[in-house]
């Protein structure tokens, strides 16, 4: 039955060119590291956010003193002065 329609001039379609995507392409692997170190920041950010609300609500309850404002600076001095 094809034979005849070849005959006249028909040709069988051309197969359909499949672009082969690697499921493992570094491309893909590097988009789903990224997407996942991203979301390892937004729950570490929402992890410390949480730190410093709790750790300001105990400062207000007077469970613990808050820092005070030059330790920072004394802290800074004291690594200098090893080095």
């Amino acid at each position: 039955m094809i034979d005849p329609l070849k005959r006249q001039g028909w040709l069988p379609p051309k197969p359909k060119t499949q672009i082969n995507i690697q499921p493992d392409t570094p491309l893909q692997i590097e988009l789903t590291q990224s997407q996942d170190d991203l979301e390892a920041t937004k729950q570490r950010v929402e992890q410390d956010q949480q730190k410093k609300f709790q750790h300001r609500q105990e400062i207000d309850q007077g469970l613990v003193k808050p820092m005070p404002d030059n330790l920072q600076q004394r802290i800074h001095r004291l690594g200098n002065t090893k080095g």
